[in-house]
């Protein structure tokens, strides 16, 4: 799913581009000599080990941001 984000609605955002985007700093500190390959890989990895409801709370935080 994506949504709408901000005043700029040709802006789409789904969960994992948000949760991505949060990880991407985390990771980019803990491997800072990490290609952006390198830290796709490890935030797709984490998202992929989520568990399901994990996933669905992300995409509560997307749509609460969405509305404000």
């Amino acid at each position: 799913l994506k949504y709408e984000v901000g005043t700029d609605s040709n802006k789409l955002v789904s969960a994992y581009a948000m949760f991505f985007k949060e990880r991407q700093t985390y990771v980019k500190k803990s491997f800072p000599h990490a290609t952006f390959g390198d830290i796709s890989r490890i935030v797709a990895a984490q998202w992929d080990a989520l568990e399901k409801h994990e996933k669905i709370v992300s995409h509560l935080l997307v749509m609460t941001n969405i509305r404000g």
